[in-house]
């Protein structure tokens, strides 16, 4: 929670709002290596959908 406000602090919220999307990305990685949950392929493709989302907003955003 601080460092969110931090980066809110200092970095335009259009910007972090894009990378707020890999929040689900990271909890599956953490509950896989620290909890030891396992991986199933809705993990995998909900990741891979999540990447190509904010891969897609970067690439073709407005200049």
């Amino acid at each position: 929670m601080i460092l969110s406000n931090y980066s809110y602090a200092r970095v335009e919220a259009s910007k972090l709002g894009i990378f707020a999307n890999f929040v689900p990305v990271v909890a599956i990685f953490a509950g896989v290596t620290i909890l030891g949950d396992s991986i199933t392929w809705i993990h995998i493709v909900s990741s891979i959908l999540i990447f190509i989302g904010v891969l897609g907003v970067n690439w073709f955003k407005k200049k």
